[in-house]
């Protein structure tokens, strides 16, 4: 596997880019684009350090609490809950296409914008 560390992932897929101008309107184009582009220089880096984290540290199963109750809480790892943050809080990933007022934009983002964002 080729070393992507410091690779816009973004910036390196040019098809993406020519499907995004094909099906965006050139409004939501230049509304996303930033994201699209600020993700994708994370993802070589920042998040697959994270992600590689989040192998190693696997989740943990709570079975009972202190007083012996079950609870069958399961527990990921911290690097798995920042991956969390970053998607859903950040770039709002779970939200924008379903509401307004997500990344400060007046409007829902389209599908296709939510899942380019979604697979990067």
């Amino acid at each position: 596997m080729p070393d992507t560390r410091d690779i816009n992932f973004y910036d390196a897929d040019p098809h993406l880019r020519l499907l995004l101008r094909m099906k965006l309107s050139a409004d939501e184009l230049a509304r996303g684009e930033p994201l699209l582009r600020s993700l994708g220089a994370r993802l070589g880096n920042e998040i697959e350090d994270l992600a590689a984290e989040a192998d190693r540290a696997t989740p943990t199963l709570q079975v009972r609490d202190k007083r012996g109750n079950p609870i069958n809480d399961v527990e990921p790892s911290p690097a798995y809950r920042e991956m969390e943050r970053i998607f859903y809080g950040e770039y709002g990933l779970a939200a924008m296409s379903l509401r307004p007022s997500v990344n400060g934009w007046s409007s829902p983002a389209s599908l296709v914008l939510n899942d380019a964002i979604r697979f990067g």
